[in-house]
């Protein structure tokens, strides 16, 4: 689940995926993650949860005309929101329906009197030119945002602010396993520290190593 490297370009993601990687991607709007996009058979999915942050700056703002204009914007995708966590009750066409609405209302809303702000001018072009990116999952089945990713990354942030991280490849190699364990587990409700006792048992015993993949 984890990989440590110095580099946060597209490299990376070109030697962990390689260009003939046809997947969904759910990232930020880092341009990284675009430059691959390009580059390979991916496509992407902006996450909403950091698109919010920053309209939210938006309608925060002292200048009235700015602040309108978030608040207006923000309002559309609460709105849209709100017919997401309603998809279980909802029939899938009616849904799907509800939310090329929302998708319409909300490109309508980001051109609608648009502030002579920097800010605003770069959001509104922003969802226009990455539409399909922002919009992908109304017809997919990944999440709007990429909170799961957020989450299970917090840990290894804190680790790295208080250890302040290895200082060798072999440092970072065994890091990104102990991460993936520790995650894996607690997704799966497995018990880290009765895995980690039976990896240890299966070295000591000469037997198979337990697996944390899917049957």
């Amino acid at each position: 689940m984890f990989h440590v490297d110095p580099s946060r370009g597209s490299v990376v993601l070109e030697k962990l995926l390689g260009k003939d990687y046809s997947g969904i991607i759910s990232c930020d709007f880092w341009g990284a993650y675009r430059k691959f996009e390009r580059l390979s058979s991916a496509e992407l999915q902006f996450c909403w949860a950091h698109l919010i942050r920053e309209v939210k700056f938006l309608a925060e703002s002292k200048d009235k005309k700015v602040s309108r204009y978030g608040k207006r914007l923000l309002k559309r995708i609460q709105s849209m929101f709100s017919t997401i966590h309603r998809k279980d009750e909802l029939l899938e066409r009616n849904w799907l329906r509800r939310m090329r609405n929302h998708r319409e209302l909300i490109l309508r809303e980001a051109w609608r009197r648009i502030p002579s702000d920097k800010d605003a001018i770069n959001i509104a072009e922003r969802l226009w030119t990455w539409r399909e990116e922002y919009f992908r999952f109304i017809d997919t089945d990944i999440p709007p945002t990429n909170n799961l990713g957020e989450q299970s990354i917090r840990r290894v942030v804190l680790d790295r602010k208080v250890t302040q991280g290895t200082r060798s490849d072999w440092g970072n190699r065994w890091l990104e396993r102990f991460w993936s364990v520790l995650s894996t587990c607690e997704q799966r409700s497995i018990d880290v520290m009765s895995f980690l006792k039976s990896c240890i048992e299966s070295v000591l015993h000469g037997l198979a190593p337990p697996s944390l993949l899917s049957d």
